[in-house]
């Protein structure tokens, strides 16, 4: 069956449009209504925070491929924004990528990361 715009439903049938959105990064509290929760210190270890990083970043890359989320869209055209110039991400923190790559996960997603 054909749809409104001349397309094969069925073939779309298990598929959502692509949808962009904007992920905001801040270093400071946006609103007092939503407190701060804190993690224990066994997942802010340098070793784990590395390690969740490469794990938060093939979970993106796994759901951005099934989902067939486009090149442009997808976590490491995000990142190659943030970090821009010939050290890129390799000049960043670790831990600032872990908080991208989750609230990405999060907002992109709707996949939480730490739970």
């Amino acid at each position: 069956a054909k749809g409104k715009d001349g397309k094969d439903a069925a073939g779309d049938a298990g598929r959502l449009p692509p949808k962009r959105c904007t992920v905001h990064v801040a270093t400071e509290n946006l609103s007092p209504s939503q407190p701060v929760s804190v993690l224990s210190a066994a997942v802010s270890s340098r070793r784990r925070i590395a390690q969740d990083r490469a794990d938060a970043a093939s979970i993106a890359g796994n759901l951005d491929a099934a989902r067939g989320v486009p090149a442009d869209c997808r976590l490491g055209a995000l990142l190659d924004l943030l970090y821009p110039g010939p050290a890129g991400r390799d000049a960043a923190d670790d831990e600032d990528l872990l908080d991208v790559t989750i609230a990405y996960l999060r907002r992109i997603h709707l996949f939480s990361f730490y739970n």
